[in-house]
């Protein structure tokens, strides 16, 4: 399981990097070794960052959306999750009848 965690770093790393079919290859191995079959906040965090990557920026707020806020740790998923959704621009708020995904 802590492999998991080390090849889910590794793709936040290279998302970061904008190192995007890197990230993308360690990202699915991660999820390979983990053998679970729900994604975890972490799992959702690099799911977001790739969606920037692409420009993907609906799918990176969906993604983040999906983390609940549980920590106060500066350097917890959920708080950083927090702050890429603040860096994204809303465009809902451009289009009045689109309700929050």
């Amino acid at each position: 399981e802590k492999k998991s965690y080390n090849l889910n770093t590794l793709a936040a790393v290279y998302a970061e990097e904008g190192r995007l079919d890197a990230a993308h290859e360690v990202f699915l191995k991660s999820l390979q070794v983990a053998n679970s079959q729900t994604l975890l906040p972490s799992d959702w965090y690099v799911v977001g960052l790739m969606a920037e990557g692409y420009g993907l920026t609906d799918e990176a707020r969906r993604a983040y959306l999906k983390i609940p806020p549980t920590s106060l740790d500066p350097l917890s998923v959920s708080i950083l999750a927090q702050r890429r959704l603040a860096k994204i621009p809303n465009e809902l708020k451009a289009h009045p009848g689109v309700t929050k995904p």
